[in-house]
């Protein structure tokens, strides 16, 4: 199990599952969220992730695949920590929230094609210019 909070230590969560994957989004609502880098995540199964403490509040908007999401933030420091995409059978947690780092190396980026020049971009993982299929 994998614990972790956000900036303020108002809200603290679990997962309750090992993360799947370890990975980046460049897609533009990711670089705002992250100030211009892609956003840093591990994936786990959609129910993984429990809060323990505090509350979540969520902005929802269509994300660059078409579908809808909701992105959980504190909101008292505004630390975004975790993605949820309509019906879909995953959770996206930010690496940063995490209070150890995963054993995961690096496996893939999405949305390369919005990928800013200057951008982190890790080699020898899978790269998607859209959304990774599946």
């Amino acid at each position: 199990m994998r614990t972790g909070g956000c900036l303020c230590g108002q809200v603290r969560f679990e997962l309750t599952a090992e993360p799947m994957m370890f990975g980046f989004c460049h897609c533009l609502d990711c670089q705002h969220l992250a100030g211009g880098e892609p956003a840093a995540v591990v994936i786990g199964p959609q129910g993984s992730f429990q809060l323990t403490q505090g509350e979540l509040k969520a902005y929802r908007s269509k994300a660059a695949s078409g579908n809808m999401v909701d992105r959980h933030f504190c909101p008292e420091c505004g630390a975004h920590v975790v993605s949820r995409l309509d019906g879909g059978p995953i959770v996206a947690v930010k690496v940063g929230t995490l209070d150890e780092e995963p054993a995961l190396q690096p496996q893939f980026e999405i949305w390369t094609s919005t990928a800013r020049a200057w951008a982190h971009r890790p080699q020898g993982v899978a790269s998607f210019e859209g959304n990774a299929p599946g």
